[in-house]
């Protein structure tokens, strides 16, 4: 864990970071932050996060990263590349420079038991759970702030089950949905990848609607068996969510972000 601070403007802001760099764009600075919250956390809390928000400046963008099946603690490697592809594509006004702040979501990401999908289905409860009060402490303690919500695997279904619409007064900006296991081909979200529009998610489908789905890109690549039920190129869920695949989905949400910038 690094304390660092990081200088965004004329303020001078201190995080606890774990990766720090920063992006040049359109004559700004773009500070990029990684949040580490005490290892005193508990899992499925974000009283941490609500104290860190007390206690330091506001990031003008949080970037919510919830990982996929198995992953480590963080926000995993295909979440990692669209977040830095996101950063390439902000533009904030000329001069001005911003920061962002990447919150991993905190949630089990456990894998179910064959014949008992018990455990999964607990974990992406738990998940939902955490997104939801993970955003609504963002969006009350750091109003002005933009969100960004991302899901890779089973993160994009705990996305799509928490409900977001209905959180009262937080704000989501936009929304990554990658790989999902709820994806249906046909809702009114934004789509993205070359997936068979006869084919949704393997677990089932759950339709993103209302103002929200305007705001909300999904990345579905064909022949990945965990949106695309029936395949069985489990290789292009693993392999292949990295690079140009996620420049739709970063360039969409950036695009929804940059104007508020």
């Amino acid at each position: 864990m690094v304390e660092s601070g990081v200088a965004t403007g004329d303020k001078r802001t201190s995080f606890w970071i774990a990766i720090a760099g920063a992006v040049v764009v359109a004559a700004a600075i773009v500070v990029a932050v990684v949040l580490v919250l005490p290892q005193s956390a508990e899992p499925g809390s974000v009283t941490d996060l609500g104290v860190w928000i007390e206690t330091e400046s506001c990031p003008n963008v949080f970037f919510v990263g919830a990982r996929g099946t198995d992953q480590d603690p963080g926000i995993g490697p295909q979440l990692s590349d669209a977040y830095s592809i996101f950063l390439t594509f902000l533009r904030p006004g000329p001069g001005r420079d911003i920061g962002v702040a990447v919150y991993p979501l905190d949630y089990p990401a456990a894998r179910g038991r064959f014949g008992d999908s018990s455990k999964y289905e607990e974990s992406v409860a738990a998940g939902a759970g955490e997104l939801r009060a993970a955003v609504d402490v963002l969006a009350s303690q750091c109003a002005a702030a933009r969100i960004v919500v991302a899901g890779y695997s089973q993160g994009a279904q705990v996305i799509s089950v928490a409900d977001l619409a209905n959180l009262g007064e937080a704000t989501i900006d936009a929304m990554i949905l990658l790989a999902n296991p709820v994806f249906v081909p046909d809702d009114a979200t934004e789509k993205a990848g070359d997936f068979n529009p006869d084919q949704g998610g393997l677990v089932g489908r759950v339709s993103i609607d209302g103002e929200l789905a305007g705001r909300t890109i999904q990345v579905c690549l064909r022949g990945d068996p965990v949106c695309q039920s029936g395949s069985l190129a489990i290789w292009v869920h693993s392999n292949d969510y990295f690079g140009s695949a996620l420049d739709p989905a970063a360039e969409f949400a950036a695009n929804e972000v940059n104007p508020n910038l």
